[in-house]
């Protein structure tokens, strides 16, 4: 049975600073990098309104299949 470890985000300011991600790295590449340690995670934004489609594309494009 295959496990699926990950998180409840990525985004978190704490982690940008040598926490989990290196200092410096990219903001736009924190979902590349997390995806190299984590083979899921948890997204909580549909709690207000549902993201459209370029954010869902954006999201596949950066992770693996």
């Amino acid at each position: 049975m295959k496990k699926f470890i990950g998180t409840s985000g990525y985004n978190y300011l704490h982690w940008q600073e040598g926490v989990f991600y290196p200092k410096g790295w990219p903001k736009n590449k924190l979902l590349e990098y997390y995806c190299q340690h984590f083979n899921a995670v948890e997204l909580n934004v549909t709690f207000y309104r549902l993201p459209n489609q370029a954010v869902f594309r954006n999201w596949q494009r950066k992770t693996p299949q």
